[in-house]
């Protein structure tokens, strides 16, 4: 049985990889969520038809009294005839950019991690590797963190211009509460552990230390 033996940097090094790796893959699931998200908004009427609705960055849900007694999940799509607010605007721009760029810091740190696991020495091409991941990340807790305070500002504060088409059963009007979701705290919570992540990936850079080169033969 041969054994291998590792010193205690290349422990911290692996460590640092799978870390920086899980915490990538984890941001990427998680913006995921977000873009995919229904609770953006969160709208409760004085209505007997409509008493609550859920409205995300590409369609909208809501309970619709049937019956006078029955509630029955209706959903619509976000299209044309919404007047739609510019923050959700760009809040969907920003979180598809979020997704593809986690999805590319993905790649980045998988392939680095393989490669650091290798026996052949490839310091510079790591470096470079975790440089793009770090960068990534960083812009990316700036893209969530904008998209999820400007919505959450603009809701609870009134000023948003976001309205219904003359075919959905309720008017904009008709608001009595505005409700916080989870949208908010999980859009900071990810941009944090974006930027933690993106930390982690520069300490990985540091714990790469070039590997001994095996001693030639003499002639």
């Amino acid at each position: 049985m041969i054994l291998t033996t590792y010193s205690f940097s290349e422990v911290k090094q692996l460590i640092y990889c799978i870390t920086v790796l899980l915490f990538t893959f984890a941001m990427w699931i998680l913006s995921v969520i977000l873009v995919s998200s229904i609770s953006w908004r969160v709208w409760e009427f004085d209505s007997q038809v409509v008493p609550l609705a859920y409205i995300g960055l590409w369609k909208a849900q809501y309970y619709l009294r049937e019956n006078t007694s029955v509630l029955v999940l209706a959903e619509a799509d976000i299209h044309s005839g919404w007047t739609y607010a510019v923050e959700l605007e760009y809040a969907k721009e920003l979180m598809m950019l979020v997704n593809f760029m986690l999805f590319a810091a993905v790649i980045f740190c998988t392939v680095a991690f393989i490669v650091s696991r290798s026996k052949t020495n490839y310091q510079d091409f790591l470096t470079l590797y975790y440089t793009f991941s770090a960068l990534l990340l960083l812009l990316s807790s700036g893209c969530v963190a904008l998209a999820v305070s400007w919505n959450y500002t603009m809701d609870l504060s009134g000023q948003s211009t976001l309205d219904f088409p003359l075919e959905f059963p309720v008017e904009k009007e008709d608001v009595t509460k505005k409700h916080s979701s989870y949208v908010f705290p999980l859009g900071i919570s990810t941009a944090a552990l974006s930027f933690l992540d993106a930390i982690l990936c520069l300490y990985s850079m540091i714990f790469t230390e070039p590997k001994p080169m095996p001693p030639e033969d003499d002639p």
